[in-house]
């Protein structure tokens, strides 16, 4: 019996083997290709001053991508020099706002052939021209595809002269003569410290061009320009550095770079400024003048709490009016220290803006152009009147975060 099962095996086992050797060998299929990748060819011309034409042609005509222009510093100092990070950092940006990927895309997406003109580059500097597939979840795919360019430097058209022909304490008279007439061009005044020795050239065309805006195109003029002080043309800082830009303006561009011509307002001849203080109170304001020992000298002044004062600063005048000074500028830069600084006597009415029975400090200081106090700070201290039932004024100042707002300066008639 064992003999027999044992044939039988055997013989199960040759018939499988000999139709395993009658079966056709089967060939396995060869992997699917991969897709052609994306591409993305960028053709730039008409470089110009602030222009160039971007050309973008995807193989597929379907395929999502982001297109932009955008400078080569900027890249570098905000996006790790990577379009792919600038990219997600615009869709991060766009879909705050517009909330769903759908609507992002909409705004910065394209699809099929694309060209534009951008007019508005700054001149003689690097750009990146770039294009990158992203998907409908507004991710990324794969490498952007770049081009970089220069755009081209301003011509000289014209050149100027500056001739100050005299310096007062709170403003000057100059003329400007062209090396033609029939160019016409541009001019402002800024404070040395927050403009001219803080920016590029490139810097200063930019900030001017987007601060003064609608003006540019009413006071373009042509030929010989002479300043008139009794106009007032620009009021000043006294003992404060001022730089004169021009360049050639026509047709709401700028034709030429930008040109500086420096200058310092009259320093007055005093060591040690004093002030004097003088404070009508009322229950819920008071009347405040401040008259500084000479009248050409800047200072700045206000009214703190004397709690905050106490709490908040120890008690120091001194420690208070750093920080007001401090949070100023960093809210709303050195350029706003010019406004805020005065000369001759100051003062302001209160009204609805103290507590009742509370104890204020007003405070007058010397402060130079770079936000530095000169000298002692002056003090005054007053307490407002009781008010009807104790009844408790809503609104109070708030001296650091808001300085006291000042009329405009540097308005040209």
């Amino acid at each position: 019996m064992k003999h027999e099962k044992r044939f039988l095996s055997l013989m199960m086992l040759a018939t499988t083997a000999l139709f395993a050797a009658c079966e056709p060998e089967v060939t396995p299929n060869p992997p699917a290709p991969d897709p052609p990748a994306l591409i993305l060819a960028i053709e730039l011309s008409e470089v110009g001053i602030n222009t160039v034409t971007m050309n973008v042609a995807p193989s597929e005509v379907e395929a999502l991508y982001v297109y932009d222009v955008i400078q080569q510093s900027i890249l570098n100092e905000h996006h790790d020099g990577d379009v792919a990070v600038y990219v997600a950092n615009l869709v991060a940006s766009v879909m705050e706002e517009y909330q769903t990927p759908e609507a992002t895309l909409e705004r910065i997406a394209t699809t099929g052939a694309s060209s534009y003109t951008y007019n508005t580059l700054s001149p003689d500097t690097d750009y990146v021209a770039f294009a990158i597939a992203v998907n409908t979840a507004c991710e990324v795919i794969g490498e952007a595809t770049m081009k970089n360019f220069r755009t081209l430097p301003m011509p000289e058209l014209c050149s100027w002269d500056v001739n100050f022909d005299e310096l007062f304490y709170d403003g000057v008279t100059f003329t400007v003569t062209p090396s033609d007439d029939t160019i016409p061009y541009y001019f402002t005044v800024r404070p040395s410290a927050s403009y001219g020795s803080v920016m590029t050239d490139e810097e200063l065309l930019e900030n001017i061009m987007y601060e003064d805006g609608m003006m540019l195109d009413f006071y373009a003029v042509t030929g010989v320009y002479e300043s008139l002080y009794d106009m007032q043309e620009f009021i000043l800082c006294s003992d404060t550095g001022y730089d004169v830009l021009i360049f050639a303006y026509s047709d709401g561009a700028p034709l030429t770079s930008i040109k500086k011509f420096s200058f310092r307002t009259l320093k007055p001849d005093v060591d040690n400024v004093t002030f004097s203080i003088e404070v009508t109170p009322t229950a819920d304001g008071a009347n405040v003048t401040v008259a500084p020992s000479d009248e050409h000298t800047m200072y700045m002044w206000d009214v703190v709490d004397r709690s905050q004062l106490d709490s908040d600063y120890q008690g120091s005048i001194a420690l208070y009016v750093d920080a007001y000074i401090a949070n100023l500028i960093e809210t709303m830069g050195l350029y706003e220290l010019d406004y805020s600084r005065e000369m001759g006597e100051g003062g302001n009415n209160f009204t609805y803006a103290f507590t009742p029975s509370t104890d204020y400090v007003v405070w007058a200081a010397q402060v130079d152009e770079f936000g530095n106090v000169v000298g002692d700070i002056a003090t005054e201290e007053f307490t407002t009147l009781a008010g009807e039932g104790g009844e408790v004024v809503q609104m109070k100042v708030d001296s650091l975060s808001k300085p006291r707002a000042k009329a405009e300066r540097g308005t040209r008639q």
